[in-house]
């Protein structure tokens, strides 16, 4: 199937045609404009994008195409011909580091180059994955949303959520190849928990507690439950650093009970250690109301109050 996109809807086609036995495709009536053109429903073969460019699911950008521009009755008439290459595949098998278990249910996405995500598939109950009717072209794997376990990319790099995926090794995939083996041992995380209180008891309900890594990237966060409790799981081993940020009139922190409103160096805080497949607990907030601040935005001519205008306090 041949696919026509115009500029302004470029999510969408404008029209769709399925090819013959002879492999042609054609569509009438179309207005005045500029086209792009891919190939869609391939019978497995890997999709194009005219002219000659590869167009892998949804990291596919129609714009990169050649475009064809139609301008009646001068240029009523276009060929656009589109080649598609023989299909390629990755496949692998997703098991627990400990043991060796299958793991199924897991959700494995393809990136692009670009980091694009073009295709997700998951796991199925021997563990195994494969995404298939590819082009040629570099491509990266991650793990995503694993209970229990710590999301990887392929080449064994944990990434978690805030992770783009390309932290891992490069699959480069040639036309019409099996790319098998690309195995996932997936490590047990660890996890940080405590509670958040006003005062020697009283618990704070709903408010975020974010986890940080060394680099000061948030790897997870959680709101703390009807008793004041949290627990950030699936985390790997290493040091992070842990802060709460609420809306319910006290101060944050930043462990271990420095204040911490609005942005702060989450790195100053006391680092807290985990170890994969461990808990570390105790990791507690005790929170103190906080002042305000609060006065009037006039206008200067003559006095007349500003409303929906911003103040941001350092």
């Amino acid at each position: 199937m041949a696919a026509l996109f115009r500029p302004r809807a470029i999510r969408s086609s404008t029209s769709r045609s399925r090819s013959v036995s002879s492999g042609k495709a054609a569509g009438s009536g179309r207005r005045a404009g500029r086209y792009h053109a891919r190939s869609r429903d391939t019978a497995g073969r890997a999709a194009a994008l005219y002219n000659g460019l590869p167009c892998v699911g949804n990291a596919c950008l129609v714009r990169q195409g050649t475009p064809i521009d139609l301008a009646p009755p001068a240029t009523s008439l276009a060929t656009a011909d589109l080649t598609l290459s023989p299909p390629a595949s990755i496949s692998g098998t997703i098991t627990a580091a400990s043991g060796g278990a299958p793991i199924s249910g897991v959700s494995i996405q393809l990136l692009a180059a670009s980091g694009a995500v073009a295709m997700t598939t998951s796991s199925n109950g021997s563990g195994v994955y494969s995404f298939n009717g590819l082009a040629a072209g570099n491509y990266h794997l991650v793990t995503r949303g694993t209970p229990g376990f710590i999301d990887t990319s392929f080449g064994g790099t944990p990434c978690p959520a805030a992770c783009n995926g390309l932290n891992g090794s490069v699959i480069a995939v040639v036309a019409g190849t099996s790319n098998g083996g690309r195995n996932f041992a997936l490590a047990g995380g660890g996890s940080i928990s405590g509670t958040v209180r006003s005062g020697p008891s009283a618990p704070i309900v709903g408010a975020t507690v974010q986890v940080y890594n060394s680099l000061g990237i948030p790897v997870g966060q959680l709101a703390t439950n009807a008793s004041g409790n949290y627990q950030v799981d699936t985390l790997p081993s290493g040091t992070f650093y842990v802060r709460t940020q609420q809306n319910l009139g006290f101060v944050d922190q930043v462990f271990n009970a420095l204040p911490c409103s609005g942005y702060c160096d989450v790195l100053s805080g006391t680092g807290v250690p985990v170890t994969s497949g461990m808990g570390t607990g105790l990791v507690d907030f005790t929170l103190s109301g906080g002042s305000s601040i609060s006065g009037r935005i006039t206008n200067a001519s003559n006095a007349a109050g500003i409303a929906l205008a911003r103040v941001v306090a350092f």
